[in-house]
This record gives C-alpha cells, structure tokens and sequence, in this order.
C-alpha cells in the first residue's frame, strides 16, 4: 500500500483554502489540490507492506501519547523549491516548532525502525500544498497572485490527531482513505 503520516485541516479552514486557490483555476499548467484531500503530510512513507503498517501504527501510538494537540492558524502563501522554479504552491502552518517537533519524533522513529529513509539535505517545512505547476508558463502571473496572497490568514484551529493515510492513484486523482487515526494528548 500506498502510505503516509499526516494531519486533517477542519472543513471550514479548507473553505478558507479553496478561496486562495480560486484566481489560480484559470491557468492550464497548474493542478489545484482537490479541497476535500488538502492536508499536511508529516512523512511520505511510500509503498509498505502490512507488517510494516502494524509497527507503523505503534510508532503512531507513541507519538501521540508523547505529543499535545497545537492550536494554530495558516498563514501566507509560497512556492517549493523557489520562485525561480515553481513547482509546488503552498500555505504555511503557525506556529511551526510543535508540528516541526512531532514530525522529528517520527522521522527519528520510523528510522531508527528501518521503515524510512530520511534526506539529509531536506528539512520539513509544515505547510498545505494548494496547487502544483507542471511548466515555467504563466510563472509571473502566478507569483502576483501568490504574493496577492502574502498576508493570508485563518482562525486559529486545534490539530489533535494524526493519521496514518493510504493513497489509491487513479486517472481522476487520488484516493485517502484513514488506516489509522490516534489522538494527541489533551494540554495541561
């Protein structure tokens, strides 16, 4: 199966998210982000097998009894890798060091555990992707309307669980479906 670790958004953020994606419908090389699917994945895990899956949900397990649920809000728009070369738009989480932090214990985890391969090079940034771009065209139309959207900001809302997804690819897009959903711990 498919796999990977992530963080639901509440629908009415999603909302939110949907109106920022709008002025981008009219540009041919870009795929937006169907609103239902729009999350945060913490860890792409990829293709694993059903073992793998069960001593993934322990690590999920422990995580989330380690962890407290965040209060947060989305804010701003931006691109990946660079605005030279858009290939991913996204929407970033604040704060980022809780999130950042429980992403780090499982990436320690799954590691340790030999059922990920972190890149050394690469830091996790918490953030929605909203939209791909598949070429260079309309590349300053749409950094206008990125930019339009710099000071882009949501109710503050409660991240108090993880999943752990499956990913079906289909011609019409993909697939999520929970495996496995854990609660993070009340705060004191």
């Amino acid at each position: 199966m498919r796999c990977f670790i992530a963080i639901d958004i509440p629908k009415d953020i999603k909302k939110d998210l949907h109106s920022i994606q709008k002025p981008f419908e009219k540009y041919e090389n870009m795929t937006l982000v169907n609103t239902k699917h729009l999350h945060c994945t913490l860890i792409f895990l990829g293709e694993i097998d059903k073992t793998q899956i069960e001593k993934t949900k322990i690590i999920l397990q422990e995580c989330s009894e380690s962890h407290t649920a965040i209060k947060c809000q989305l804010k701003s728009t931006g691109v990946f890798p660079n605005p030279d070369y858009l290939k991913v738009i996204w929407t970033g989480i604040s704060p980022k060091d809780q999130l950042a932090a429980i992403q780090k214990s499982l990436e320690i985890k799954l590691v340790e555990t030999g059922l990920y391969n972190s890149l050394p090079h690469q830091q996790f940034t918490p953030h929605i992707t909203i939209g791909r771009v598949r070429d260079s065209g309309h590349k300053h139309e749409i950094l206008k309307e990125i930019e339009k959207n710099s000071t882009f900001t949501t109710p503050v809302f409660e991240i108090n669980e993880l999943k752990l997804k499956q990913s079906t690819l289909l011609p019409g897009g993909p697939i999520y479906d929970d495996i496995a959903v854990y609660k993070l711990r009340e705060p004191a």
